[in-house]
């Protein structure tokens, strides 16, 4: 009897361990997945700059340059845009993705992406930025009040924009109608 109880015993212990097994791995390997789904996100965000950039309009039209820069504070976005946009290239000008911080000297860009992560850094300095030729592209809330140019937004698990066309023209740029067709015009 005692030994029926034992062998009883311990097979209810192995059960609850691999149940704490196979946790512990499902938790494990979830992890790459919530990385993959954000990766994915910024893949989606780097070619919607990527175009962006295409269908845009510089004043200087870029004679003195000798690539097309897009610039990010998020290390996880250069990092994808950079395998994303590799080869690739606007107004025939080789793409260059650069990380910079708040300080950065961003006429050397030709677009800046601020992400969510560093929206509240960044949000005085967009304000300042309102007569410099440099695209700004956002994620955030209040980024087209702030002085932003395009801002990325989810809607029914899409990524969507919004486009003010004035806070465009005060910096010396335009966007296709193609492009503004597509997204949603904030005045």
């Amino acid at each position: 009897m005692l030994a029926l109880t034992l062998h009883k015993y311990f097979r209810f212990t192995l059960k609850i361990h691999n149940y704490i097994a196979l946790f512990l791995v499902l938790i494990i390997s979830s992890a790459p997945v919530f990385s993959a789904n954000l990766d994915r996100e910024m893949i989606l965000k780097s070619g919607f700059i990527y175009n962006f950039s295409r269908f845009g309009k510089w004043e200087s039209d870029f004679l003195n340059q000798d690539s097309f820069t897009i610039c990010s504070p998020d290390k996880t976005f250069t990092r994808v845009a950079k395998i994303t946009l590799d080869h690739k290239k606007v107004k025939r000008l080789p793409i260059v993705v650069n990380e910079i911080g708040i300080i950065s000297d961003i006429n050397k860009c030709s677009v800046v992406f601020v992400t969510k992560k560093y929206y509240l850094d960044w949000k005085n300095r967009l304000s300042q930025l309102g007569n410099e030729q440099v695209m700004l592209i956002g994620e955030n809330k209040g980024f087209i009040r702030s002085g932003g140019h395009i801002n990325f937004f989810i809607l029914s698990g899409k990524i969507r924009f919004e486009v003010s066309v004035s806070n465009l023209k005060k910096s010396g740029l335009l966007l296709s109608s193609k492009v503004l067709r597509l997204g949603r015009i904030h005045e």
